[in-house]
Order: C-alpha cells, then sequence, then structure tokens
C-alpha cells in the first residue's frame, strides 16, 4: 500500500494520467480516484517482468537467489535498518536520514490509509504476483487478510474531497 500512495498520492497528486503513464500502464481508463484495489488488480495483470521497479517481485529484482544476501531486514524495525546502514557504510543511519537525503526514513514508521482498503481478493491477487518473494523472504499475507477483514472494501463517493474522505477513517 505504500508503493501506492507515494507514487499515487504524492508523486502524481491523485492524477490518473500520470499514474497510468508513469507506473502501471494497465490501469483501466476512468473518473475520479483509483482504488488501491484497481491498482494490485492492474498489477496482476502485467507480466511480472515488465513491471515498474517499485512494484516488481523482489526476486526479479534483487536476484535473491544467486548473490549472497548477509541479511533480510523489515522496513518498520528501525534498530535493523541501522544496523544494515552501518555495515553497508552508509555516512547516515536510516532513523536519522531525510527525503533530501535520498532515503526514505519515515518508511519505517509508514502506516496505511484506512481508505484504500481492500478485499480478500486484492490480497490473492498480491499473493500471485508476490508469493515467491514471500516464500524466499519468510513472510505470509496474514496480516493482509486481517486488515481487509477489519477494514473492509474502499468505498468512494466521486464528489468527496479526497482528505475529507480519509478523515473519516
Amino acid at each position: 500500500n505504500s508503493g501506492f500512495r507515494s507514487k499515487y498520492e504524492d508523486r502524481c497528486s491523485f492524477d490518473n494520467r500520470c499514474f497510468k503513464k508513469r507506473f502501471v500502464p494497465t490501469m483501466p481508463e476512468k473518473e475520479g480516484v483509483y482504488t488501491f484495489h484497481e491498482f494490485v488488480k492492474a498489477l496482476s495483470e502485467m507480466p511480472h517482468l515488465e513491471l515498474n521497479s517499485h512494484f516488481k517481485p523482489q526476486v526479479l529484482t534483487c536476484d535473491l537467489t544467486t548473490f549472497p544476501y548477509d541479511e533480510f531486514v523489515e522496513l518498520k524495525n528501525s534498530t535493523q535498518l541501522d544496523q544494515a546502514a552501518k555495515k553497508s557504510g552508509f555516512k547516515v543511519p536510516f532513523s536519522e536520514a531525510s527525503h533530501e537525503a535520498g532515503l526514505l526514513a519515515d518508511h519505517a514508521n509508514h502506516t496505511t490509509f484506512k481508505c484504500h482498503a481492500c478485499t480478500w481478493e486484492t490480497v490473492r491477487l498480491a499473493e500471485a504476483i508476490y508469493g515467491v518473494d514471500a516464500a524466499v523472504l519468510g513472510y505470509n499475507f496474514d496480516d493482509a487478510y486481517a486488515s481487509c477483514k477489519e477494514h473492509g472494501v474502499s468505498v468512494w463517493k466521486p464528489d468527496m474531497d479526497v482528505s475529507e474522505y480519509c478523515s473519516k477513517f
């Protein structure tokens, strides 16, 4: 969800044409705001090798099966991120980095807007794209299923302001 938000909500400022052209060419033409489910569905319809590098499965991007990585750390674990940054020779730890420095330190504390909730079908589509990543990197989709159950389906009213809509959740 954070990849969708940072590209669609931040960089493209909810502009459907920008998002479709720059990141996901299979997005359907439509009026109004794209939902997270539409985004995942469009990704699932593209060949994985053709996905934008932000959304491509890590097994295709990082060559996880042949390159000897020392460790994998979760973005939400700032201590592990800082240790990995130090080990890799970064001058500034991730917890002290800024966007200006080209490091996205706030991703460690990134929260998911509930206004982009999903359905179980959304999670199944994501599993189809990232299932090999999950197997190799040792995670599963249990939290995603639980989140969809808790927050339900996104409902968008075309005449509603985005900030007003998201503030209701």
